[in-house]
C-alpha cells in the first residue's frame, strides 16, 4: 500500500469522522491509560515534501480537468499520546509516549547526547529519560536473547557478546530512531511491571513527525517485543478525535474477553499476515470505497488484494498523518469527491 506507486489520499477526506479501531490478539483487567489526548502536529506539508524524496507520489494537489483537491487545508494531524512511568519508587520518571501499532519497541530519548555525531529531531524542552536516576535500569548486553531477539538486520551492531545492545528502529514512512536496549520497571496506575524491555533512544531522526511534549513512541504492533506482547495485551482500543474531546485508549490483561460492542456496531476482523507481507502490522480487507453512501464501482477488481511479492494489501497505522492509495483507486475515488463535492 506504501509503494512508490501508491497515490496520496490525503487524511482530509476522513477528518468528518473520528478514527477508530479495535484489535484482539486473543485474551481480563481492563486498564483505561489516562492522560491520552491528540497532539496537533503542523507538519503535515514537511511530512509529504521528504516522502516525495522518497519517491511517493503526491498529486493530491494538482490540477488537471477534473478540478483541484488541494493538501494545503491538511496542516496539521493528530496522535494518541500516554503517560508511561519508567523506574520504580522514588526513582520513577514520567514521560509521554505516542501510541503506534506499526512500531515493534517501546522507547524515549533517553540520557544526553555524548558526540557531536549525535542527532535529535525533537524540540529543545522535549522532557528526558535519565537513566543513571533509576534504581532499576539495567542495560541489556549482545549475548542476552532479548538482543538477539531484535537486532536483526545491518543497522543494529553486536561487536562482542559483552558490549550493550545497539539497536536501530526505522519507521513507516520514513525516520528511524537508535539506541541501546536495557530493562526497565513500566508502571500503569498502581500496577508495575518489572525488566520489560525498553529502548535508550540517542539519536532520533523524524523529519516532520516530531511531537511537541512526547518523549517517545509506545509499540503496539504484533512485535514479541511490543507492549502489547510484553504485557500479554489481549485486546486494545483506541480513537483518535482530534477536537481532544473523545480519545481514548485501553486495553485489556489476562484470561479471554469477549469484546462489547455497541448495539449495531461491526467488526472488521484482522487478517493474517501473509508471507512476504510484515508479520508485525495489522492488516484489513478493503471490499471498495463509497463516497456519499455510493460505492465507487470503476474502480478495478483486486485493486487492494495482496500480491505475491507481499506488496499491496491494506494495513492500519496510527501515526501516518495521511493515507495511501493505488493510483487506480485514487484516480476513481477524486473523481467522485469532486463530483459530489459542494463547493
Amino acid at each position: 500500500m506504501a509503494a512508490a506507486s501508491s497515490i496520496l489520499l490525503l487524511l482530509l477526506l476522513l477528518v468528518a469522522a473520528p478514527l477508530s479501531s479495535v484489535a484482539s490478539i486473543g485474551k481480563v483487567i481492563t486498564y483505561g491509560a489516562k492522560a491520552v489526548r491528540p497532539i496537533a502536529k503542523k507538519a503535515t506539508k514537511a511530512y509529504m515534501k521528504n516522502e516525495v524524496k522518497e519517491r511517493i507520489q503526491d498529486l493530491s494537489g494538482q490540477t488537471n480537468n477534473d478540478g483541484q483537491l488541494g493538501s494545503s487545508a491538511a496542516s496539521s494531524y493528530g496522535a494518541l499520546v500516554f503517560e508511561l512511568s519508567l523506574g520504580s519508587g522514588t526513582s520513577a520518571q514520567n514521560l509521554s509516549v505516542v501510541m503506534d501499532i506499526t512500531s515493534e519497541l517501546v522507547w524515549a530519548q533517553c540520557d544526553r547526547c555524548s558526540s557531536s555525531s549525535c542527532v535529535r529531531q525533537t524540540p529543545a524542552d522535549t522532557p528526558t529519560f535519565i537513566s543513571q536516576r533509576s534504581h532499576s535500569f539495567n542495560k541489556i548486553s549482545c549475548n542476552e536473547k532479548s538482543c538477539q531477539d531484535f537486532i536483526r538486520g545491518p543497522g543494529n551492531i553486536c561487536r562482542s557478546a559483552g558490549d550493550r545492545c545497539e539497536y536501530t528502529e526505522r519507521f513507516v514512512g520514513s525516520g528511524s530512531t537508535s539506541g541501546y536496549l536495557a530493562n526497565e520497571t513500566f508502571t500503569f496506575g498502581t500496577t508495575a511491571f518489572p525488566d520489560m524491555l525498553f529502548g535508550c533512544g540517542g539519536d532520533i531522526r523524524l523529519p516532520g513527525l516530531a511531537v511537541a511534549g512526547a518523549s517517545g513512541f509506545a509499540g503496539f504492533s504484533r512485535s514479541p517485543l511490543s507492549l502489547v506482547s510484553q504485557l500479554d495485551i489481549s485486546q486494545f482500543s483506541y480513537l483518535i478525535d482530534n477536537s481532544g474531546d473523545r480519545s481514548f485508549l485501553s486495553w485489556s490483561i489476562g484470561q479471554a474477553a469477549d469484546t462489547a460492542l455497541a448495539k449495531g456496531s461491526r467488526i472488521t476482523p484482522l487478517l493474517v499476515p501473509k508471507r512476504k507481507q510484515n508479520p508485525y502490522w495489522y492488516y484489513v480487507k478493503l471490499t471498495g470505497v463509497k463516497v456519499n453512501d455510493q460505492l465507487l464501482t470503476d474502480i478495478p477488481a483486486g485493486t487492494f488484494d495482496v500480491g505475491a511479492d507481499g506488496s499491496g494489501g491494506v494495513f492500519l497505522s496510527t501515526t501516518l498523518p495521511v493515507t495511501y492509495l493505488e493510483q487506480a483507486a485514487y484516480n476513481v475515488l477524486r473523481r467522485g469527491v469532486l463530483h459530489n463535492c459542494v463547493c
